[in-house]
């Protein structure tokens, strides 16, 4: 993913959300098909409310564009989010729509293999090559991939989640100064 991205460049991704939409409601419609509702889960970003304000816990649900850290990809999951809400959030009779915003994913908790290209490892290898560690202020909360896709897929997978957004994050911080 590209950080510099506006959010007009990624119409290609948001023109597959729509047309996803629109085959989720063309299924709870199909002649025939059987009446329980169609689930729906958007995975989106932590970055669409990383600009809230909040020091403590946000919550888990939608929240106005404001609140969204100001780059392409997080408006972009905002742009998906409401989406969602404008189409499948207004029949709920026919779908289980969900959003889950995943919060910084690492490397498998039985390997601890990570993408070497992924901003954080290439972020924590550049300090090893250079012998020292820079000064951060500010709080790890890092989830293994293994673990987020385990409760992304019991969350869609359990047709009585009642929410309609749910954070995957680490509540359980660490302080980058203890890295040294």
């Amino acid at each position: 993913m590209s950080w510099t991205r506006t959010v007009s460049a990624f119409a290609p991704q948001l023109q597959s959300m729509k047309n996803l939409l629109d085959l989720a409601r063309e299924a709870a419609v199909a002649p025939g098909r059987s009446r329980v509702r169609v689930g729906f889960q958007f995975v989106s970003s932590i970055g669409v409310v990383g600009n809230s304000g909040t020091t403590g816990r946000v919550l888990e649900r939608r929240l106005p564009v404001s609140a969204t850290v100001p780059i392409g990809y997080a408006e972009a999951k905002w742009v998906c989010e409401a989406l969602l809400d404008e189409t499948l959030h207004k029949f709920l009779a026919l779908f289980r729509p969900q959003v889950t915003r995943p919060g910084q994913i690492a490397g498998s908790s039985a390997s601890g293999y990570w993408n070497t290209i992924e901003h954080l490892p290439f972020f924590i290898k550049s300090p090893q090559v250079l012998g020292v560690w820079p000064d951060l202020d500010g709080v790890m909360q890092w989830v293994p991939v293994d673990l987020s896709a385990g409760v992304v897929a019991d969350l869609i997978l359990n047709p009585s989640a009642s929410h309609a957004v749910y954070h995957v994050d680490n509540p359980v911080g660490q302080q980058w100064k203890d890295m040294n």
